[in-house]
């Protein structure tokens, strides 16, 4: 009943507040993850009219969270339980820092006599900023201007040493973007709407190593500024040095209704989940180097590539970024919208290194206040892009067209230093080419052509490993397959009684099994069929025979000589929790990852003798294409399902690093990031996440590229075989060929 009362009735949750607030309550805690009733409660309370009991202490309104997302949960507890103790809460100490050893200090008994003892220091220039990024202002009637001027260095603003351009500290775009917001709204006054328009950014703002540049934004005629910058030690010769890093108009805009954004509709738009280490790895390759401050990226999703590509961000506030920044939009707030903009192309792997360069018109709406926000970015011209950055309810907050990036060089950012470079000299290496078609494997490694060698090989690897043993070896885990499943049926409630008949559906409902494992019980009462305990009629089961002494024998492993192989492993640890994955009780992932291990699957696929064996004939085939690879030539490979990456182990040493581009894909991003720890020694490979059950082009992903394709082990766990093999040939290029290793031998194990 309480339940279908809190569905159909309102939640009373004001009236609650009220009557608390009226009892004098003054302190309310809100407990959990997030504090989304805090602000009602504020609200609810300011305008009550409720007195404190005489008895109640008179303290001011009080609204504490305990856990906030994205945050650290033991500082925002401790952070509220101090502020409860400072209004008089009697606290427990002992149960707080019980995980935990603390000594007590003895302190003076007498009064402390309060003398300062602090040394001395200089007073800021910018100790009354006008704004977190403005110092001061200065009229120039003269020249009919207005000079709002401050100070940019690390010491000041710690967040600009972690964005680094070419290993130089360059002051972002987005800072002077936002130097020249909160100019406009000093030179128009408060509660005005601003913008900027036409603005270029010629030259980035390099910020020396421990010191600072003064910079100043020069409104003048017509509302048109320049923000420029000189060595703050010799401003008697900032003539001479001054570098101008943005021009422009600001603008004071007519206050707009507020406009909202529907984020659900964004998200169908953005289907494709994007990897955000791979992103900042990509900026990284690009010199950009971002710090903490400015990853502000919780999650990217990217839109179908093409000449409108679309990316959606969420923004988190770093917990780095702790001091309050009032009406002024946070530079890595706005830099994190152009980082979501950037990714909005259809050639994110471009390598160049990208720098803003122009936006044709931003426009402020709202004041960014909250933790969390979106971006939403669309592609509308080459390296062009307009953007919106929204609120968590998808309230505008800021509108930003014609943003502009272009390719910086090393020397355009850092050119004061270009004698540096001189100290090197320009090499020219031979480079292969990609992307012609692969005639060579028309003619020299057809799968005719390579069929015959390749059935000659597999006796003869087959042979020298040791086959016919491991034929034994099978035949018994197979035999043991058959007690797990017996095991696990009887386990669960099942009976084996001859002449017994039961449906699919009875014996489902009888052992529990889960629906979505229907068609696993119907695999394994198949097993049962084969070793001859069940017959299956139509849609029944008879039961023939009980299995030997199914519900007395242990389940131990043999003593066989396999005992340590990954088989054996593998079926030990799935069988024995066959009963618990049945029902539902037991992660099946677990049993094969085991707290994301993958060292028993790694040694399924590079110790088991089957897939030496055939790993051994793949590689053979590959060898045999980079032999009739013609000089000069690149060989161009797309890896599907590569998963632990044992085929791949075996590929990478038999191919020319310098001739080679090897695209490791897999659906499973742990997969990708363990791949990369072990193949770091080689420099060719890329990785990529690749669902092969979608079209491979509203992923990112390059169709008709490969002049391999090699799927080991992997389409046939696919829904669709004839979807998935049609999104194989999209990656290939005419001609290319698909080495394909799958198993075509039903086994119970």
């Amino acid at each position: 009943r309480y339940w279908v009362r809190h569905v159909r009735e309102a939640v009373r949750f004001a009236d609650g507040v009220a009557a608390l607030h009226a009892q004098g309550m003054r302190i309310f805690l809100e407990v959990g993850p997030k504090p989304v009733l805090l602000g009602l409660a504020k609200e609810y309370t300011e305008n009550a009219t409720g007195a404190s009991p005489p008895q109640a202490p008179r303290i001011s309104r009080l609204f504490l969270p305990t856990l906030r997302e994205q945050g650290n949960d033991g500082q925002e507890l401790l952070r509220s339980l101090g502020a409860l103790y400072v209004q008089g809460v009697e606290i427990d100490w002992r149960a707080v820092q019980k995980e935990s050893t603390r000594n007590q200090v003895p302190l003076p008994t007498y009064p402390f006599q309060r003398q300062r003892s602090w040394v001395p220091r200089q007073k800021s220039r910018h100790a009354d900023g006008l704004s977190p990024l403005i110092d001061k202002r200065t009229y120039l009637p003269l020249q009919r201007q207005t000079a709002f001027e401050t100070e940019l260095g690390g010491e000041r603003f710690p967040f600009l040493t972690e964005h680094r351009v070419y290993g130089a500290i360059v002051s972002p775009a987005a800072c002077q973007l936002t130097i020249a917001c909160s100019a406009a709204a000093l030179f128009f006054g408060p509660d005005r709407s601003i913008g900027l328009s036409d603005v270029v950014l010629p030259q980035a703002l390099v910020l020396p190593e421990g010191a600072t540049r003064s910079v100043q934004t020069v409104v003048g005629a017509e509302a048109a500024f320049s923000l420029i910058s000189f060595a703050s030690e010799s401003p008697q010769e900032a003539g001479a040095d001054f570098r101008t890093h943005a021009t422009g108009r600001v603008l004071v805009l007519t206050p707009p209704e507020s406009r909202t954004r529907d984020l659900a509709a964004l998200r169908q738009h953005c289907l494709h989940a994007d990897d955000i280490a791979a992103h900042y790895a990509r900026a990284a390759a690009a010199q950009i180097e971002l710090g903490p401050s400015f990853r502000w990226l919780a999650k990217l999703w990217q839109g179908s590539a093409g000449p409108q590509a679309e990316a959606l961000g969420k923004l988190v506030v770093p917990d780095t970024i702790s001091t309050p920044w009032g009406d002024t939009l946070h530079p890595g707030l706005l830099d994190a919208c152009f980082q979501v903009a950037s990714t909005a192309r259809s050639d994110r792997d471009h390598g160049e290194t990208l720098l803003p360069f122009a936006v044709g018109r931003l426009h402020l709406l709202q004041p960014a206040e909250g933790e969390t926000f979106f971006c939403h970015a669309i592609q509308c011209g080459k390296n062009t892009w307009n953007i919106e950055l929204l609120d968590e309810h998808g309230t505008l907050l800021a509108a930003i067209d014609g943003f502009v990036m272009r390719p910086a060089t090393a020397l355009a950012v850092r050119g004061h230093e270009a004698y540096r470079d001189w100290l090197y000299e320009v090499a020219w290496q031979p480079r292969p080419t990609f992307g012609l078609l692969p005639e060579y494997l028309l003619t020299s490694a057809t799968p005719r052509i390579l069929a015959e060698p390749l059935r000659t090989a597999a006796a003869a690897l087959w042979q020298d490993a040791g086959g016919e043993a491991y034929e034994r070896f099978i035949e018994e885990i197979e035999k043991k397959s058959v007690d797990y499943v017996c095991a696990a049926l009887a386990k669960s409630g099942f009976t084996f009684r001859p002449g017994t008949r039961l449906r699919t559906a009875q014996i489902a409902q009888q052992v529990g099994v889960i629906p979505s494992y229907h068609r696993l019980l119907q695999r394994l009462l198949s097993t049962l069929a084969d070793a001859g305990i069940l017959r299956r009629e139509g849609e029944v089961w008879h039961v023939l025979q009980s299995p030997p002494q199914a519900n007395s024998r242990p389940l131990e492993l043999s003593s066989h000589a396999g005992y340590s192989a990954p088989e054996w492993l593998l079926l030990s640890r799935c069988g024995e929790a066959l009963s618990e994955v049945l029902r539902g009780v037991q992660e099946p992932l677990e049993l094969l990852f085991p707290g994301g291990d993958s060292t028993i699957a790694n040694r399924l696929y590079s110790e088991s003798l089957r897939h030496r064996v055939m790993n051994g004939l793949i590689q053979q085939a590959v060898s045999a294409v980079v032999s009739c690879l013609p000089e000069g030539r690149g060989l161009r490979i797309v890896e599907v399902g590569a998963g632990t990456g044992g085929t791949t182990a075996g590929l990478l040493p038999l191919l020319p690093p310098a001739r080679t581009d090897y695209v490791f894909t897999d659906l499973g991003l742990s997969f990708l990031s363990q791949a990369q720890a072990r193949f770091v020694e080689y420099p060719f490979i890329r990785y990529q996440t690749l669902d092969i059950e979608q079209a491979p082009a509203t992923q990112g992903v390059r169709e008709g590229q490969a002049d391999l394709v090699i799927a080991a082990n992997v389409l046939h766990a696919t829904a669709d075989l004839h979807a998935t093999l049609s999104h194989v040939r999209a990656l290939l290029q005419p001609g290319g060929q698909l080495v394909l290793l799958e198993a075509t031998h039903c086994h119970h194990w």
